[in-house]
């Protein structure tokens, strides 16, 4: 409509009288072209031959374009080119001008002029545009594209190149990945076109430098698979012409490729071999008193070795490499040392030397205005606030990681931000949002072919399946995790909560298994706060056996390793086996105290699910103490609480006890209910299970309790079909079941 009405002024049949636009002829008298293309046909009609030749000239460089180009093309001088620009913009409204370019008042235009051009003319001009641009913005990222694009057109492949790379790192620095990848496939063909066989050495080794660039953006991309065929591919061209430095960089690069990818053997064999080459760098680099260089290698050999689990050798290297970048005053360097160094402290336990770590990087990230740093700067921090037991803190942190992961383009970033936002709302009871997150990171990593991150993602979501009782469903997802190749950090993750869940239906031989599988790698990463977890799951398993003397010995080592290391976590779990295995001693006010204390740094940190089993524990001991019926109130809320969340075990085992504190003050039909409504949370639990781990499960003492309060309460009050019904709906019929304390109600004999 725009081009119809411009059309229709230029030739007179629309003028403005008096402020107001009139008719200039009767309606019948008007031709208006049926066709964009026609109208724009029209108006170009109209032109002279040197104002048409300047359009086509300015056409061939864009949809905006330079005098100078013109100048250069054409051979006119300055001043009447200026002035006919100022025509063909104020009198035809063809363009208009914006600064010192001119743009096209429409992209027809400026493609129907392009159109009209001949094949000989227009590579003419295209070289006129390309040379005239390459002299006047040689070092320009903005113009680099365009530049490129003209010199190719132009047949000018050799003179193109240099700006495809240009392009590419213009596009890579505005998180344009996939344009990046794009811009260096064709630098790559152009090379192969140009020198298709037996390529000089100096051709060959720019080409290993262009697909070692493409690796770093399609992993920038998340696209893993194809960036380790990129460095790979690079990797094989740079022994064809030598690069120490180069050569080292992609042996590692292809290390880290293969341990997204969860191939574990590979990405340790390649790490160790870019050690040795990084060894060979920093000698030959300190022999030369060659200080940015021995900078470089100090970090990477820190990286290698924190990669490959040698704590000890990786902080050495980093903390020469931080201390020789401050002196050199390499603030992004220090930066990134540093944050690798707190991943040191992170595993190790030493949370406050992590943050110390990270506060310092942070604030260098910051100055410098490094949005990609501050990126993981933000997240780490999160993941730390997280750990010890700060939510909102965390929640804020990670919530900023997440923006600037999606503003860059990060999607592995993304990816792991998003787990740790679910890793936060699991944490505050709110399950429907942790899976919601977990879902969406699993995707992430599913489509991206990250295995590390899938990984995290299935073994988060058998978490919830387990805490909500659903076993089979858990261990289907923690198997299913242990399948992907991933890294020991990791899979030793997976066998401590395989052991948990092992532990819950009462299978303590492959609970200990899974245990022992565990220790060995915690061992070897020096991991205190797993190894106090897996101390605590030895006490209970020695409990659970009678053997008492070695369970205490085992949770006293738990609460001594999780205590300096500030891991919540890890010190709460060692202050609940404590309190189950003096409660199984008959110690119950020492039960009761090491219970209570596990609640209140679980409530302090908002980490529901070891608050409740922690506040359960502690209302069993005060029940076997005597005082159960004082916080009877309070285990009412504590089931209530557990019923919301969705956790099956932990309200039935609350059900289970309420009603044993309603059988002792003699009130065996409160009693009944409540026992009731354990068996019915039971049954949910039992249904999806194999037939072997519902036979291991009802003969789990707690379950044996529940199930022995149930029938004997029935049967007491008179409803003993009912407990005949629950014998078959349990599977228990062979089996002897009592209650859960002798004494406390009358045995019932099943036959």
């Amino acid at each position: 409509m725009v081009e119809i009405l411009k059309l229709l002024t230029a030739e007179k049949v629309l003028a403005e009288r008096e402020g107001t636009w009139t008719l200039a002829t009767t309606v019948d008298k008007i031709s208006i072209p049926e066709k964009v293309y026609d109208v724009v046909m029209r108006r170009l009609s109209r032109l002279e031959p040197r104002e048409r030749e300047i359009l086509e000239l300015g056409a061939v460089e864009g949809d905006v374009f330079h005098s100078g180009t013109i100048l250069r093309g054409l051979g006119l001088e300055r001043m009447p080119l200026l002035k006919t620009l100022q025509f063909l913009e104020q009198i035809h409204h063809l363009i208009h001008a914006a600064g010192p370019q001119y743009h096209f008042d429409h992209s027809k235009i400026r493609e129907i002029l392009y159109a009209s051009i001949p094949p000989e003319l227009r590579i003419e001009y295209h070289t006129v545009v390309g040379q005239f641009l390459a002299e006047s913005f040689a070092d320009s990222e903005e113009h680099a594209g365009v530049i490129a694009y003209n010199l190719l057109a132009a047949g000018l492949k050799s003179e193109a190149l240099p700006f495809l790379i240009l392009s590419a790192t213009a596009a890579a620095r505005l998180f344009a990945h996939a344009d990046a990848i794009r811009y260096l496939e064709r630098a790559e063909a152009l090379l192969h076109d140009l020198f298709p066989d037996n390529p000089p050495v100096e051709r060959v080794s720019q080409l290993a430098d262009i697909r070692q660039r493409r690796g770093d953006q399609e992993y920038a991309a998340g696209w893993y698979r194809d960036a380790l065929v990129s460095y790979e591919a690079s990797l094989t061209l740079t022994r064809l012409a030598p690069n120490t430095a180069r050569e080292a960089d992609l042996v590692r690069a292809t290390g880290r490729m293969h341990y997204l990818l969860g191939h574990p053997d590979e990405a340790h064999k390649s790490y160790e071999e870019a050690i040795e080459r990084y060894v060979t760098l920093l000698g030959a680099a300190r022999a030369a008193e060659d200080i940015p260089r021995v900078n470089t290698a100090l970090r990477e050999l820190g990286k290698l070795h924190f990669f490959k689990g040698d704590m000890e050798p990786a902080e050495r290297y980093l903390r020469e490499a931080i201390a020789l970048a401050a002196t050199r005053g390499d603030e992004r360097l220090r930066a990134a040392a540093l944050n690798n160094l707190s991943g040191i402290h992170y595993v190790r336990g030493d949370l406050e030397e992590a943050f110390s770590c990270h506060r310092t990087c942070f604030a260098i990230r910051e100055r410098l205005k490094d949005e990609p740093g501050l990126a993981q700067s933000h997240k780490n921090i999160g993941i730390l606030h997280y750990r010890l037991g700060e939510p909102r803190e965390a929640e804020i942190r990670l919530q900023n990681a997440l923006t600037l992961y999606r503003k860059a383009v990060d999607r592995r970033g993304e990816a792991v931000t998003l787990r740790h936002l679910g890793n936060l709302h699991y944490q505050e009871g709110d399950h429907v949002g942790a899976q919601r997150h977990w879902e969406a990171s699993l995707s992430l990593c599913r489509e991206l072919g990250n295995t590390e991150d899938l990984c995290s993602c299935l073994n988060n979501l058998g978490l919830v399946r387990f805490e909500q009782g659903h076993y089979a469903s858990a261990e289907r997802l923690y198997r299913e995790a242990l399948e992907v190749r991933v890294s020991r950090n990791q899979l030793m993750g997976i066998h401590d909560n395989l052991a948990d869940l092992y532990l819950d239906l009462h299978q303590l031989d492959r609970a200990e298994g899974e245990v022992g599988l565990a220790e060995q790698i915690a061992a070897g990463l020096d991991s205190a706060p797993v190894l106090a977890e897996l101390h605590a799951k030895r006490a209970l398993i020695a409990s659970a056996r009678g053997d008492h003397d070695t369970a205490r010995g085992h949770a006293r080592s738990a609460i001594s390793l999780g205590e300096p290391t500030g891991h919540v976590e890890s010190l709460i779990e060692a202050l609940v086996a404590s309190a189950e295995v003096e409660l199984c001693a008959g110690n119950h006010g020492e039960a009761k105290r090491s219970a209570r204390q596990a609640r209140d740094i679980a409530r302090w940190s908002k980490m529901s699910h070891f608050e409740l089993r922690a506040a359960m524990t502690a209302a069993r001991a005060a029940c076997h103490e005597g005082t159960g019926s004082e916080s009877l109130e309070e285990l009412a809320e504590l089931v209530r609480s557990a019923n919301e969340r969705g956790y099956r075990p932990l309200a039935a085992r609350g059900h289970d006890l309420i009603g044993e504190i309603h059988a002792r003050s003699g009130d065996l039909n409160a009693a009944a209910d409540e026992f009731i409504h354990a068996a019915e949370q039971m049954k949910e639990i039992l249904v999806s299970l194999s037939e072997e781990d519902r036979r291991s499960l009802v003969h789990h003492p707690d379950w044996k309790g529940m199930i022995g309060n149930l029938l004997d309460t029935l049967v007491r009050t008179g409803r003993r079909d009912e407990a005949l019904a629950y014998l078959v709906a349990f599977g228990v019929a062979s089996c002897e079941v009592e209650p859960a304390e002798a004494g406390a109600l009358a045995a019932v004999p099943v036959s």
